[in-house]
């Protein structure tokens, strides 16, 4: 049995820190029960078979470090005084005690016609996937704590922000996250910096738009899913693989939204020299903020609460749109996040 076990754990195929974060929770699970390791009858009742993918598919959250917002049940808690937790460690609840908690949705399109039925799109390369969201609420966005330039323009009452799973036809799973004006998720640092930097740093639309046009980036962010999301601190942006994590970081640093020296390299290849400092920066302030001993929400530990089950919904109002009145809660591959 224990030479199956290493087996099982052996054949997950992650890398880096995904990996080790796989393993620890798989020991633990197997130990102590918390929500992912029992049955979560909420979810059969509202996904039927597709309860344990809802339940499999859910990200372990690995946070900046010195953040100390957690998403929450807008239900019970709608500000920072009641869903600020610990800033270090293993994190399951709020310091007043508020579970991690992310909402769910399920758009199915194994029976494309089905689907429709169900106000879905479901139509072209939609047809036999299964799309499931996990939204994450905060009670405001506060991106100014870290981007002091932005001032007011950087604070917002409650914010949203989703992780998203495409279960494709053949069993592989690929996943996104939102951030800012679209999301993220593809290992391509040298094209892929500017779906963040979009609408705030001038030709970062541009550059974003002509990459899509050739082919050289996933302009909805799909890539093959590692099952964490990384957040980042004030604004909440998601990544759904370390590369993306570091794109952002070397966007930030590209942007002088990180201050650097500002001494430029001579020579022809000094503009490469000066983005491959860059990365090895960014790369260094991911182990930093996101490495080993990094705060975390272990994926079995995260309360999922199907918003299709939530009848009084539209009975709530928020600074942003919430989820249920999103384009992409219809069309699962919708490349914007209004």
């Amino acid at each position: 049995m224990a030479l199956g076990a290493l087996a099982w754990l052996v054949g997950l195929r992650l890398p880096g820190m995904a990996l080790a974060y796989e393993i620890g929770e798989r020991i633990v699970c197997a130990v102590k029960l918390s929500y992912g390791c029992r049955s979560d009858p909420e979810l059969a009742v509202a996904y039927g078979e597709l309860a344990s993918e809802v339940r499999d598919n859910a990200p372990r959250i690995v946070y900046e470090r010195g953040m100390t917002a957690l998403p929450v049940d807008f239900r019970g808690c709608r500000s920072p005084s009641c869903s600020d937790g610990p800033e270090t460690g293993r994190v399951t609840r709020s310091l007043s005690g508020r579970p991690v908690t992310a909402f769910t949705h399920v758009i199915d399109c194994r029976d494309p016609d089905r689907g429709e039925a169900r106000g879905y799109d479901c139509s072209g390369e939609r047809a036999g996937r299964v799309y499931i969201q996990y939204w994450t609420y905060y009670g405001d966005s506060a991106t100014s704590r870290t981007t002091p330039i932005l001032g007011a323009a950087g604070f917002h009452h409650d914010d949203w922000e989703g992780y998203q799973v495409r279960i494709n036809a053949d069993g592989s799973v690929d996943a996104r996250a939102s951030s800012h004006n679209g999301y993220n998720g593809a290992d391509a640092p040298e094209v892929d910096w500017a779906s963040d930097a979009s609408g705030k740093v001038p030709g970062a639309t541009a550059v974003r738009d002509a990459t899509e046009s050739l082919g050289l980036r996933d302009r909805r962010g799909w890539t093959p899913s590692q099952g964490t999301l990384y957040v980042s601190g004030g604004s909440h942006a998601g990544h759904a693989t370390e590369g993306s994590l570091g794109r952002e970081l070397t966007g930030l640093l590209a942007t002088e939204r990180v201050a650097l020296d500002g001494k430029h390299l001579p020579g022809p290849l000094g503009p490469e020299e000066e983005r491959h400092r860059q990365e090895l920066l960014a790369n260094r302030l991911r182990t930093a903020l996101f490495g080993p001993g990094a705060r975390m929400t272990p994926r079995g530990s995260v309360r999922l609460i199907p918003i299709e089950r939530l009848s009084d919904r539209e009975s709530y109002s928020f600074a942003i749109s919430a989820p249920w009145r999103k384009r992409v809660y219809i069309d699962p591959e919708y490349a914007g996040t209004d």
